[in-house]
């Protein structure tokens, strides 16, 4: 009997046509590319909604490298105007609060909502920049219906998403 994995599964199934494409990327570019795949084979094996909400964390911290991720699905009124969600899902550091977290980014989410766009911001405004945060806020949404929103940070310049990291970060437009 033959262990395979995955991405070995797929290779036997795709076309010669993609499989010559597959094989004309840089080897060092094949990585991150399977990687990327393997995480969406991964999401789609969760057996419940609870697993794919823990599953989509662990990919992104897997995937990003970030400090902090939520994920925050159905967003409803936060009570001050601000459209914020539930916290579906969650990894902080220890001893923050994801609660605390999701108040204070709540007008992104809202904004995230409006626009329906990507958006990477480093702040806090005016700070130094060891001392600022990059910050991803990507809307989730399916067939036109808005489901939440996925949120990552990462703390200090030296790990700040910027430059070519920043492109691959977002969609391209």
């Amino acid at each position: 009997m033959s262990w395979s994995t995955p991405v070995s599964r797929a290779r036997k199934r795709e076309s010669p046509e993609r499989s010559s494409a597959r094989r004309r990327v840089a080897p060092a570019k094949r990585a991150p590319l399977e990687r990327w795949m393997e995480a969406g084979l991964d999401l789609a094996r969760a057996a419940s909604a609870a697993a794919l909400h823990e599953a989509v964390v662990a990919e992104t911290l897997a995937l990003s490298g970030a400090d902090r991720v939520l994920l925050i699905l159905q967003p409803g009124s936060s009570g001050n105007g601000a459209e914020r969600g539930s916290i579906a899902a969650a990894h902080l550091p220890h001893g923050e609060s994801a609660s605390a977290l999701l108040d204070a980014i709540a007008p992104w989410i809202a904004e995230a909502r409006r626009r329906g766009a990507v958006r990477l911001r480093h702040g806090p405004d005016g700070a130094a920049p060891q001392a600022q945060r990059s910050c991803l806020v990507a809307p989730l949404s399916a067939q036109g219906e808005w489901l939440g929103c996925l949120y990552a940070d990462i703390d200090g310049a030296l790990r700040a998403v910027q430059g070519p990291d920043a492109r691959s970060a977002t969609p391209s437009e």
